[in-house]
Formats: structure tokens, sequence, C-alpha cells
């Protein structure tokens, strides 16, 4: 099992030259001397944020003036706090980590707007990120886009909640949790991003369950071309196949639930279902904190992630019975009163990546032969928090589903309906387009 120690908590920061480092190192010698937390952050990188093409003018806006006044704190407190670090040793600054990127495949090609930076100015409150004593601070991912989701065609804007990305054949795919009969291809058309239904289908009803919503959380692909969904409301796994490919949008699919006739029984017939080997480990015990994303392993296998309080990992093989593994802590600071979470996972060249939301990282987990742990971290922490994209509740993280392409990382933002503080009147989701480090 992993463990933590305590962390402090710094808001959410990029520094863009040389006076901004400067600054940041001011504002962190005051947190010294005033023994408080809450000093701005600075990504690991220290490097300039790039440029980002912004596919909404809603969005894009000049960045402030570069020599920004320090807030809240006097010239004779700025300068007490840099005194305060003079004899500490020269800022280490490291170069960004190299990334290569690519435009969206020619059916989704993006025409990009404008490329303007972000606004300066500090993370809004109540929007942290944790650090540790001894934890090296994770890589901030480079953003290249920001797109706001056009919702599918009869559908308000709020009322389209994404919940799983799957990078899949050259296209970006999602499902969300409110559309139990459909699974959308994200594509760029003129200078949108429009959620188009892609595979259509009617879920059967899981025998001895009655009718309700099926609250899609993850979205996975089989060897042999099926599409796997998870269902966080019945614990289960929908398999949809297109029964006419390469025909006219939306196609149709057939579906069937894995263990069709067994209900919930997911594992077979005379095997406990995915809710109770979950729970024999104590999982599942926060209700509507169950399954939150589903990945196929090299060898076959189905990986479960568990959301929360506490998250777990459950792998369930071919032939072998289900493991479980508990971890509450993460190898990697999260800021307090957030517990540690899983909102995703995605596989990739023979890896498995996690979406920690609460934590604003993508984490590379590693199966050994006692289970489960996390390795290398990527932050996306200046991206969620920058007063452009920032939603109005900043309580926990809203990533809520990641895809891993050849060249980016795709993050996709849960709202809940709610408003960016930059556009009130805006209640679509956000999909952030990463570059994919040449490590990840």
């Amino acid at each position: 099992m992993l463990v933590t120690t305590s962390g402090r908590c710094r808001k959410a920061r990029r520094t863009t030259d040389s006076r901004d480092k400067l600054e940041s190192v001011a504002v962190l010698s005051l947190w010294i001397v005033d023994s408080v937390a809450g000093a701005e952050h600075t990504t690991g990188s220290m490097r300039k944020l790039e440029p980002v093409a912004v596919l909404s003018s809603e969005i894009s806006r000049p960045r402030g003036a570069a020599g920004r006044a320090l807030p809240n704190a006097g010239r004779a407190r700025w300068a007490l706090g840099a005194l305060a670090l003079a004899s500490l040793a020269p800022w280490a600054c490291s170069s960004a980590s190299g990334a290569v990127a690519r435009p969206l495949p020619a059916s989704s090609a993006v025409r990009e707007a404008a490329t303007q930076p972000g606004p300066g100015g500090a993370a809004p409150a109540g929007a942290v990120v944790a650090e540790r004593e001894g934890v090296p601070s994770p890589a901030e991912l480079q953003l290249l886009e920001a797109w706001p989701i056009e919702p599918p065609p009869g559908v308000a804007p709020a009322a389209f909640q994404p919940s799983g990305l799957l990078w899949a054949g050259g296209r970006l795919l999602a499902v969300s949790d409110r559309q139990d009969s459909a699974v959308f291809e994200l594509e760029a058309s003129g200078a949108k991003l429009r959620a188009l239904p892609w595979l259509e289908f009617q879920a059967p009803t899981l025998t001895g369950q009655a009718p309700g919503r099926l609250d899609f959380e993850g979205l996975a692909l089989e060897g042999g071309g099926a599409l796997l969904l998870l269902s966080e409301a019945r614990f289960g796994v929908l398999r949809v196949l297109e029964t006419a490919p390469g025909g006219s949008l939306p196609q149709p699919g057939r579906a069937a639930w894995l263990g069709a006739g067994e209900g919930l029984r997911v594992l077979g017939p005379e095997r406990p279902s995915l809710e109770q080997v979950g729970q024999a480990a104590g999982l599942f015990g926060v209700a509507g904190a169950d399954l939150e994303g589903i990945a196929v392993l090299p060898d076959g296998a189905l990986l479960f992630a568990a959301e929360r309080q506490p998250r777990g990992l459950i792998e369930l093989g071919r032939e072998s019975s289900p493991q479980v593994w508990a971890l509450p802590e993460s190898a990697w600071p999260v800021p307090r009163r957030r517990p540690a979470d899983f909102s995703d996972l995605s596989a990739a060249d023979g890896q498995v990546y996690a979406l920690v939301r609460n934590a604003y990282l993508v984490v590379r987990l590693k199966r050994s032969g006692d289970g489960w742990r996390e390795e290398r971290a990527w932050s996306y922490a200046a991206t969620e928090n920058d007063p452009r994209f920032v939603y109005a509740d900043t309580t926990f993280g809203l990533g809520e589903g990641l895809a891993i392409g050849p060249h980016e990382v795709f993050i996709v933002l849960d709202n809940n309906g709610q408003a960016r503080r930059a556009a009130p009147a805006d209640r679509r989701a956000l999909l952030f387009r990463f570059a994919r480090p040449r490590d990840l």
C-alpha cells in the first residue's frame, strides 16, 4: 500500500520572465516569514507559458503586463521577503521536456484561431496545488488548445457531461454520464469542437434490474475492435460492436453486457459481482464514488478504477480470479481537504495511465509482483486553474476523462453544468489538448 506524508499547499501559478521568477522567490519568502500556507505556485519547468491556440473568442484574451504587482503585499514586505532568501542557493530552472505535437487527423482538422498567451495573475482562491518536501514537482504539460465542447444536436450545453475518453483509429471518442445510447466523436468543425453521435445503440436491461440511468464513466477498446463502456450505476461493462462499419454516421451498434444473463455478476454465473469484489476490499463506501475508469491491458485483462475514499484498482484476468488493491494514499501530494482519487484510466503503448483529478495529475501506473503502484506524474494544474478556464466551483478538481494519443494528451472536464468564472453564461464542458512529452 502506498504511503504519503503531509504536504503544504500553494496556489497554482506560472512565471513568465525573470522578474516573475524574482517575484515568486519573494512570495515564497513571505510564506516562510509569515508561516502561512498559500504561496504563489511556480511550475517545475520554470519556463514561459507557451502560446495557446484557443478555438473560442470568448476564451482567448491578451496577457496582462508581465510586471505584475504582488497581491496584498507592499514594497517593504516584498523587500523583506527577498532578503530572507538571500542566503539560499540560486533558483534552479529546468527546460521544458521535449514534446512532439501534430494536428488532429484530417477528419477532425483544427483551424487554429489567433495564438495568444493567457492572462497573468495568480490562480483563483481555493484552487490549490500540493507540494511535499523531498518530492520533486511534476513537469507541467504544454497546452496546445482549449476547446469548449458544443453539445450533440438537441442537447443543452449543461446537459452534456463528457465522462470518459478514448483515442481509437485516429478518432477522439467520448461517453457522457447523461447519455445512455451513444458514443460520441469530438470533431472540429470550423472554429468549434462538436460532440457528434458516432455509434448509437440500445443497451439491454440487465436481468433483475429495473430500467434506469447507466451513468457511463469509462471507455476502452478491445483487441477485436469492440468498445467497452463502463457503467457506474450498474457496476457493469457494456460491449458495443459496429454493425455496419464504414456507413453513414451515426453508425448502428449492437450492445450486450459482459456476463449477460448473470445480472450484475459480470465475472461469471458462480462468481461475485464487481461491486461485491470491491466492497470486500473496502471500496465503494461512498455513494456516487464507485467505478470511474476502465482499461484493457496488453494480455487482454481488464483494469477498473474505483474513484475515492478509498480509491483502488480491480484487475480481472480472463482466467484468473479478480485481484483488488485499495490505494487510499498517493505517491504524489494531494491538496488538503481533497481525497486521493482516480477519475479515468487510459492504456497506450503498453502502459496504463490514471487521471488523478484532485491533484491535477496524469500518473503512470506500474504493475509489479505485489500489485499496482504510481510512477511518473505530469501536471495540468496551471491549465485547469488558468483564469480563462477555471470554473465557478474549485472545491475539487474537474478532470473527468483521459485519452493518450501518439503525440497528444487529452483531458476533458466534467463541469456538472456550472459556468466558467470568465464567462458566467457559458456552461459548456472544456477539452484540453496537450503535447505528449517524449517520456510520457
